[in-house]
């Protein structure tokens, strides 16, 4: 099971296509769970907290997660959790670029 992002222009062809990148349980909960950051004070990174809950990002959202993740870079020495925030912000861009929205979904 993975927690999937889904470029799209609307939540119902989101869905559909194949996931522009997908975190697993383990490190999501890495990121979210073990780690004494408190995800609450970061509102758009917030929403992921809940591995179960669906999540949407406009376009401006996602510009804004992209700086959200760059605050709490320093906070974790881990490689791949690193690896893992760098990937959402790499997907952040894409959506940027493609003028689209995010949908995340477990699936």
């Amino acid at each position: 099971m993975a927690l999937d992002f889904h470029l799209a222009k609307n939540k119902k062809e989101a869905p559909y296509k194949v996931p522009s990148y997908s975190i697993e349980w383990r490190m999501h909960k890495a990121i979210f769970i073990h780690h004494e950051l408190n995800i609450e004070s970061y509102p758009l990174l917030g929403r992921l907290k809940n591995y179960y809950n669906d999540a949407k990002y406009g376009t401006e959202e996602s510009q804004n997660l992209v700086k959200e993740i760059e605050k709490i870079k320093p906070h974790f020495d881990n490689p791949q959790i690193i690896e893992q925030l760098n990937s959402i912000s790499l997907v952040c861009l894409e959506a940027q670029e493609r003028n689209l929205g995010i949908w995340v979904y477990c699936d």
